[in-house]
């Protein structure tokens, strides 16, 4: 067998590799190991307050329950965080932390 008429042969692991990144699984993988990440660096409250909704180009986004919530993370909090998600992120870029409220959890 040779090359068919959509291009060369692949591989059937390329051929995954390829429908999961297309479709998105992949990045919801990554936010939910980041969501764990997340959750053991800033503790069990902060955690029941917020969500990862994703990590691009080096910006983690987080979702926040409340504009307290939302206020105390980023005027207090915001530096020490990034600090400790770098040291628990080797390996991964990390610039910022954006945060926004957000709708979830029990209400």
């Amino acid at each position: 067998m040779g090359k068919n008429s959509t291009g060369p042969e692949k591989t059937l692991g390329d051929a995954i590799a390829s429908y999961l990144s297309k479709s998105g699984i992949v990045r919801q993988l990554g936010a939910s190991s980041i969501q764990g990440i997340w959750s053991e660096t800033v503790g069990e409250e902060i955690a029941g307050h917020t969500r990862v909704t994703s990590l691009r180009g080096g910006v983690l986004r987080i979702e926040v329950d409340s504009a307290p919530w939302l206020h105390d993370l980023r005027s207090f909090h915001q530096d020490e965080l990034l600090d400790a998600l770098r040291e628990r992120l080797k390996g991964r870029t990390l610039k910022e932390i954006t945060f926004r409220i957000g709708e979830f959890g029990e209400h």
